[in-house]
């Protein structure tokens, strides 16, 4: 039985492999495509193994199968028809017949199942590197349009509510916001952004009124990373205060000389090391402040700013300024301290207007005899912590207030130096090595802090003790030898004090004369302090009680003129005579109080000015009788 099956399903090959009729061509040729997608199928997968002789039952089961119409096919009537007839025709066994339509039955599956035919390998791949070059050349496009990129990341860095308040005010603040570059949307700032649009859309209510637009007027940019600044700053041409203080510019741009309405600069505390000759454009600079940089020099260009008013240079390398400086003709304020200068100029002396300078911190030998002498608006002069040697002729400085000429190697302080500065109020020398304070130091009558500590003093002068508004007097360090070190350990009052004590009456009453002598100061309070006018006119009373006055100060009087006082307490000092600076009251005077005093006489001709006094209290004194008249 199974040779006879084995030759059934020889002859069935060779019935599909033969040369068939044309009548059964079609299904030959169908039963041979058949076969090879099915040996195709084994191959990708894995060899099928011969499978046994079939059943009766097992080829009827196939044939039901057969019958069945398959999922998304239609029934294939005709072609079964067909293949029936030619199978039918060379007669092959059940066997093999059973096996063709389980291998049509195999095939019509696969069919059913396969997805679309994919294209070629060939197509595929260059579908993929297709697409992949895509990918890289828009990651090329990021890459060569990174400038534009970070432009529109800065940009956002700046809030659209900003910018409108910006466009309105004309006021732009970034300060502290860590920024590493200047956003660029600030360049066209004044640009109208509807240039190129197409339509102009009045009614929207978010949009920017053209009318209420106004220029970039101040910029501020302070305390952040800034390395450089854009050459596109030229297009701020409205700009007038630009704020870059705290930031890491080494290097401004030559444009920035197109700014010619800046009228305030702010570039302290950079890195920069020299100017840009643009810089010196810009004409209508009044305030410039370069302190806190590297820079080494001034080009001479820096006399075209003539409208400065305040320069500020400080903490810098300058080694020598230029003599163009002199230019600055309506310069108020110049600080150069913190460099390394070793001269100034003598062209400085043609800054008429200047009030301030500062030249401090310095490697100052000695300044010209015309340097400074001229300045008839200074009032502030600081040259400590240099190296000069002698005193700077003040001669012409009427108004000079403050000199400080501490930490330098002053061996001299002449008489002719004090007459150079008589309304000077404060005096510093200290750290120097002045030998002898002069007698002259009375003329300074406005002196109210004097500082000669550490230099080679051995005595004061007793006349220093009568200076009227004198507060604070420092002579620590000296190696004194009249003045016992428990005096001067009492302070500012108890030393004046003790050298007032020790002049001598004669030489006392000479300086009384000259309206010289301070009242006495008390060892525990304050110095006299002579009362307001204002003061005084609103209570109508001056008031000078329990001051242990000696004499009364004119400024007292003076004062009390012109606030046109009606009452006068003098009461609780130490006065032995009417002070004859009251004559010019006594004759407006309603009241007039000096009880507790020392008084042994009084003057019968003073009293007769008196003709309005009312009220007068001569109680707890020395008088032995009373005028007659």
């Amino acid at each position: 039985m199974a040779s006879s099956s084995a030759r059934s399903i020889a002859s069935g090959h060779r019935s599909t492999t033969a040369p068939t009729s044309p009548k059964s061509n079609g299904s030959a040729t169908r039963v041979s495509n058949s076969s090879t997608l099915a040996k195709a199928s084994n191959n990708k997968d894995e060899k099928i193994k011969p499978e046994p002789a079939m059943s009766k039952s097992m080829i009827s089961t196939s044939n039901a199968e057969k019958a069945k119409p398959r999922s998304g096919l239609k029934p294939k009537t005709t072609s079964g028809s067909i293949m029936t007839t030619s199978l039918n025709q060379n007669k092959p066994s059940a066997n093999c017949q059973a096996e063709n339509v389980r291998q049509e039955s195999a095939h019509s599956k696969k069919t059913t199942m396969q997805k679309p035919t994919p294209t070629p390998r060939q197509k595929i791949v260059a579908t993929k590197s297709t697409s992949v070059s895509k990918k890289i050349g828009s990651a090329g496009a990021a890459v060569q349009h990174s400038d534009h990129e970070d432009e529109e990341e800065e940009t956002e860095d700046i809030h659209p509510a900003l910018l409108k308040q910006t466009r309105k005010s004309g006021s732009l603040n970034l300060a502290g916001r860590g920024l590493e570059n200047i956003p660029s949307k600030i360049w066209t700032l004044n640009e109208d952004e509807n240039d190129g649009k197409q339509g102009l859309f009045l009614d929207k209510a978010d949009e920017d009124n053209w009318w209420e637009r106004v220029d970039l007027t101040k910029l501020i940019l302070a305390s952040n990373q800034i390395s450089k600044v854009s050459p596109k700053i030229k297009n701020l041409s409205s700009l007038q205060v630009l704020d870059l203080h705290d930031n890491n510019i080494s290097l401004l741009p030559e444009s920035i000389g197109s700014l010619e309405n800046l009228t305030k600069l702010n570039l302290s505390h950079n890195k920069l090391t020299f100017l840009p000759m643009g810089f010196f454009s810009m004409t209508n600079l009044r305030v410039l402040n370069l302190c806190h940089n590297e820079l080494n020099e001034i080009h001479e260009d820096i006399g075209q700013l003539v409208m400065l008013e305040n320069f500020d240079l400080a903490h810098n390398k300058v080694m020598e300024l230029p003599s163009s400086i002199g230019s600055l003709s309506k310069l108020i304020n110049f600080n150069a301290s913190h460099n390394m200068l070793e001269a100034i100029p003598s062209e400085v002396s043609f800054m008429r207007e200047l009030g301030c300078l500062e030249l401090s911190h310095n490697n100052l030998v000695q300044l010209g005899d015309s340097t400074i002498q001229d300045m008839h608006s200074l009032e502030r002069l600081y040259l400590q912590h240099n190296k000069l040697k002698v005193m700077p002729t003040l001669k012409n400085c009427l108004h000079l207030k403050e000199i400080y000429l501490g930490y330098n190697q002053i061996e001299e302080l002449t008489d002719v130096d004090l007459e150079t500065m008589p309304n000077v109020k404060m005096l510093d020398l200290r750290d120097n090595k002045i030998p002898v304070l002069p007698d002259e130091i009375i003329n300074i009558q406005g002196l109210e802090r004097l500082d000669m500590s550490n230099n080679d003093l051995s005595a004061l002068p007793f006349s220093l003790g009568t200076l009227p508004h004198l507060k604070s007097l420092q002579v620590d360090g000296n190696p004194m030898r009249g003045i016992r070190r428990d005096i001067i350990a009492r302070g500012t009052q108890g030393l004046l004090k003790y050298l007032k004590s020790r002049i001598d009456d004669e030489e006392l009453s000479r300086l009384r004369e000259k309206g010289q002598v301070s009242p006495v100061p008390s060892l525990c309070g304050s110095p006299t302090i002579v009362p307001d006018k204002y003061a005084m006119k609103t209570a109508s009373v001056m008031n000078l009680a329990g001051k242990e006055l000696t004499f009364v100060p004119k400024e007292a009087i003076e004062n009390a003129l012109e606030a046109d006082v009606t009452g006068v307490d003098l009461s609780k000092n130490l006065l032995k005579e009417l002070p004859s600076t009251l004559e010019p009251l006594l004759g407006k005077l309603f009241e007039l109080n000096i009880s507790s005093n020392k008084l042994e006489e009084i003057p019968g001709p003073m009293m007769n000015i008196g003709v309005n006094l009312q009220f007068i209290n001569f109680s707890n004194n020395k008088l032995g009788s009373l005028p007659i008249k």
